[in-house]
């Protein structure tokens, strides 16, 4: 059906919706690059785990940003690869929560993004 745009007055339209076949339900991140264009930030730490301010105004590391955006899209399964050496950075962010002495000393709404971060891991955790 055609109809009227907006956008561009002087031209018609019709709107084309396409929906996928089979609904996509796992991701894959790859976070295992060498990352010479951070260089030399890149040496001391994965650049994935650089921390960003998300629309909320909480600092966090990137990667977490990606993995809260797919889980809210309705992904099942992220599947993250990186590199040896930064395996256990990645452990420690998404299966070890913090001490219980470091996480009172969190703001309430900290608190509230690690236990959402927690559950949602070991939820997903094969």
């Amino acid at each position: 059906m055609l109809h009227h745009n907006e956008r561009y007055p002087h031209m018609d339209a019709f709107d084309l919706v396409i929906e996928p076949s089979t609904k996509v339900v796992t991701a894959l991140i790859p976070a295992a690059g060498l990352n010479t264009r951070l260089f030399p930030a890149s040496i001391s730490a994965c650049p994935s785990l650089f921390p960003v301010i998300d629309s909320t105004g909480t600092c966090k590391p990137a990667i977490l940003t990606i993995v809260e955006e797919l889980c809210d899209a309705g992904i099942q399964k992220i599947v993250i690869i990186v590199r040896r050496e930064h395996r256990s950075a990645f452990e420690s962010l998404f299966f070890k929560p913090p001490s219980e002495e470091y996480f009172h000393r969190l703001s309430k709404k900290d608190q509230m993004c690690v236990r959402a971060c927690v559950r949602a891991c070991v939820r997903g955790r094969t």
